[in-house]
């Protein structure tokens, strides 16, 4: 049952799902940028899950939400990890 849990979460972070949210608007805005999309797929699963899970933790404070978001995207990029080599 944790397993399928998981499984579960895990794909729907990958989709762009984040809890009873619904769709997050990271998945199609980062997809509308073909470089950083390319780059995104790259990252490991666990890097993924934290930084979406971040950008959703201001989902009530929209301009921190806009501002995180697109702060990724252009990190994304630059195929840079935020959070990682002092970035």
């Amino acid at each position: 049952m944790v397993n399928e849990i998981c499984c579960w979460l895990k794909t729907r972070i990958a989709e762009g799902f984040i809890g009873m949210h619904g769709r997050l608007r990271f998945d199609s805005t980062i997809r509308k940028d073909k470089l950083a999309w390319a780059n995104y797929k790259r990252f490991a699963e666990p890097y993924k899950r934290i930084r979406v899970a971040y950008i959703d933790g201001a989902r009530k404070r929209p301009e921190v939400f806009n501002k995180r978001l697109a702060n990724f995207i252009k990190k994304t990029r630059e195929n840079k990890q935020i959070g990682y080599g002092g970035i």
